[in-house]
Order: structure tokens, then C-alpha cells, then sequence
């Protein structure tokens, strides 16, 4: 069936938001009702979505654990006043020091697990 090019963005979209986004909300709705996806839609029944696996990469931004503290280090970084001037932490180190609890991130993996979802 050939799809004009410009409803091809629509019906992608709408398999996304249907197929990785509503499922697993519905699904977590029952457990718990706090659960929501951002910016996820609805798709018209006019539309027509595609069944299809295909693979996914996405991520997820957890809150600082010390937000003041952190732009406070950023902006030291580009201070040329600044002791901190240009004197980057390793990832690692960022992470320890202004990442989100461990606790945190240990839910939203567990949360994600619970459907399949595994983090690299």
C-alpha cells in the first residue's frame, strides 16, 4: 500500500507514541497510577499504524542529586577567575558527585526492567 510522503512522519510517530509509549503506560497505570509519558499522544482513528519491531534507543535524565552545587561548578568551569577554571572532573567523578541517588536510578531501571527494557 503506497502512503503519501507526508503522512509517512504521521503514521511513524503514531506507531512510536501507540506502540513504545501507550502500552507500557497503560500497563503501569494499573499498577500505578502515577506514571505518565510526556508528550505522548493519542492516535486518531482515522490513522492507521503499522505493527512492526524494530530496535530503540532512548534515554532517561534523572534529577541532580545537588542541582545548586552543580551550576554552581559549571559555571566556575568557564570562570577564567574561577580555581575551577577548565579543571573537568572524569565522568565517573561527575556522576559521584552530582548524579542522580542511587536509590533513583536503581527504580527507574527496576521500573524499565518490568517491560522488557534493559540500560547499556
Amino acid at each position: 500500500m503506497f502512503v503519501p510522503h507526508r503522512h509517512r512522519a504521521v503514521l511513524l510517530a503514531a506507531a512510536l507514541a501507540t506502540g513504545l509509549f501507550a502500552l507500557p503506560v497503560g500497563i503501569a497505570q494499573a499498577q500505578n497510577p502515577r506514571v505518565v509519558v510526556a508528550h505522548a499522544t493519542t492516535v486518531a482513528a482515522a490513522d492507521h499504524v503499522i505493527q512492526t519491531v524494530a530496535p530503540l534507543s532512548f534515554s532517561v535524565s534523572l534529577t541532580s542529586a545537588h542541582p545548586v552545587e552543580e551550576q554552581a561548578y559549571l559555571a566556575a568551569l568557564t570562570n577564567p577567575a574561577s580555581s575551577l577554571f577548565h579543571r573537568y572532573l572524569t565522568a565517573a567523578s561527575f556522576a559521584e558527585r552530582f548524579g542522580a541517588a542511587p536509590d533513583a536510578v536503581a527504580s527507574v531501571t527496576s521500573y524499565f526492567a518490568g517491560f522488557g527494557v534493559h540500560a547499556q
